[in-house]
């Protein structure tokens, strides 16, 4: 008889299920983290995008609250030709603005861009006369964050053209370009803070040394591309500071749009009778390439922002319409080519728009006489 060998089983733990308390440690710190990010990412909703948030909800319950965040849904449809027209913008290389220059260049305008960055400038300008079939689009070296470079850019135009017809003011930067990690803002070589500086000071410079030019070319229009933000400031604080950079309060993106539509209506009244007309544009919110999302938090808010955010070309007709439109009413914000039902109450006070602008030409170093006639240095 064979010898049996009895075999011993292997030693295996038997499959248990986990306790409820090894369950809980186990989830408790993915449930921290998820708890984490998404209060993080309704605090940054609430801190930046509340608007955005508001009317995503609207949206849902009423389509058609959504056109008033958005760039609207109206196109500019006349047909003026602007056919012997010159016009000089910033920020044409991105964004509505991009767009709004192929509409204008279409209609025959020729048209000049003041660019920080000349290669894709080039770029962007072959694109524009390829896709437009109008060849007499330029550019031209222009640093909103350099005063310097923006009397040489108004001192070549000065040179050079004998007339401008249309401005547009369209070149922007946001917060999160122009502040670090801590919201601390950057500052320029002339010693204020980044995001004014673009949004503002520079397009106040820029103005006031055409602003002869254009008196000439009567009658010419100047536009100035705001927000739908710059409701959110409900004050401005004009104190110096001390250190490095000037005016360290005048920071941020929506207080920067609020200065431009009180200069828009500051700047109607002053030019009066002279043949100058003066709008802000509001194009709504706007998706585009070029938008710069840093922060983790406005990357992860993407797909959502996609959602109610309108196109460059739709954006840009607002532009386009006050750029072209005939009957529009002096100094006023426009939306969806319509007047604004959205505008910042500052606009009306009188002392704000003295303050702002009396600090604007302290900054930019201008000399304005105050007999209703402008003059600079």
């Amino acid at each position: 008889m064979n010898n049996m060998v009895d075999s011993k089983p292997e030693n295996h733990r038997p499959v248990t299920s986990l306790s409820n308390l090894e369950f809980v440690f186990l989830a408790l710190p993915i449930v921290c983290v998820v708890t984490y990010v998404v209060l993080e990412s309704l605090l940054f909703v609430y801190r930046y995008l509340y608007l955005i948030f508001a009317v995503t909800v609207l949206k849902v319950l009423w389509g058609e609250y959504s056109t008033e965040l958005r760039g609207g849904n109206r196109r500019c449809v006349n047909t003026v030709s602007l056919s012997g027209k010159t016009v000089v913008m910033t920020g044409g290389t991105t964004g509505t603005g991009r767009a709004a220059a192929y509409h204008l260049a279409c209609r025959g305008a020729r048209i000049i861009l003041g660019c920080r960055n000349l290669k894709r400038a080039e770029a962007v300008v072959q694109e524009l006369r390829k896709g437009s079939g109008n060849n007499n689009i330029f550019h031209h070296k222009l640093d909103l964050l350099s005063f310097k470079s923006i009397r040489e850019f108004a001192d070549k135009l000065r040179r050079d053209e004998e007339e401008i017809d249309i401005l547009i003011n369209n070149a922007c930067i946001s917060d999160f370009s122009s502040h670090d990690n801590q919201k601390i803002p950057h500052f320029t070589v002339d010693g204020l803070t980044h995001s004014f500086q673009v949004n503002y000071w520079g397009h106040f410079l820029l103005t006031n040394l055409l602003l002869k030019l254009m008196v000439k070319s009567t009658p010419s229009r100047i536009i100035n591309v705001t927000s739908r933000l710059h409701m959110k400031p409900q004050s401005m604080n004009f104190d110096v500071g001390s250190g490095k950079m000037l005016y360290p309060r005048l920071t941020g993106y929506p207080l920067g749009k609020l200065a431009n539509v009180l200069f828009t209506r500051e700047l109607a009244l002053r030019l009066e009778g002279s043949g100058v007309k003066v709008y802000a544009v509001d194009p709504g919110l706007t998706f585009w390439k070029g938008r710069n999302f840093q922060d983790w938090k406005a990357k992860m808010m993407l797909p959502f922002l996609w959602l109610i955010m309108s196109s460059e070309d739709a954006a840009s007709q607002t532009t386009v319409f006050c750029a072209t439109e005939k009957g529009l009413q002096n100094g006023e914000v426009y939306f969806d080519c319509r007047p604004s039902k959205y505008v910042n109450y500052l606009v009306n006070d009188v002392i704000l728009r003295e303050k702002l602008w009396d600090t604007s030409l302290e900054v930019t170093q201008l000399s304005i006489r105050r007999n209703g006639k402008t003059t600079v240095s």
